[in-house]
């Protein structure tokens, strides 16, 4: 056997790393349905919840928040994909593309100056959510960055 057919059929027979591509689907179809019941689905099927009047000022604050939260919801979708390269259970697959809805419909939400209350609930319920992804999935994701784990002076980890 040539040298290329030995790699090709070394690489065929290593099972494939990550999570399967199913899960990047979803997640990313998972966002953008989220995403978009935020900013039009739910807003207009409550459409009878007048917005309070507010000073033209804080109506462009409130929205460039919803931008910011926005921005924060694409890094967290992006950190979901790249966790979903490495191997992860079901589970942890599972909640990585429900905090990543939440925080993308929330800002949706917040977008829309009646439902701000509800956007911010959801949102920050999906960072939450994220945030401990994050920490469940340290040990983990140590080992993906071939980094040890680091004790403390006390000893303690």
């Amino acid at each position: 056997m040539s040298r290329m057919a030995n790699l090709t059929a070394a690489h065929s027979a290593q099972p494939a790393l990550g999570v399967r591509p199913a899960w990047r689907a979803i997640l990313y179809t998972a966002a953008a349905s989220a995403a978009l019941a935020g900013f039009v689905a739910i807003p207009s099927a409550i459409n009878n919840v007048a917005a309070p009047a507010a000073d033209p000022a804080l109506i462009m604050l409130l929205r460039f928040m919803a931008v910011v939260k926005a921005a924060m919801a694409i890094a967290g979708i992006a950190l979901a994909d790249w966790r979903f390269r490495h191997p992860a259970s079901s589970r942890l697959a599972t909640s990585y593309v429900v905090a990543s809805g939440l925080m993308a419909a929330g800002s949706g939400l917040i977008w829309h100056i009646a439902t701000i209350v509800e956007g911010a609930a959801v949102f920050h319920t999906g960072l939450a959510l994220l945030i401990v992804l994050a920490w469940v999935d340290r040990g983990e994701t140590q080992r993906l960055f071939g980094v040890a784990k680091v004790r403390s002076r006390s000893g303690r980890p």
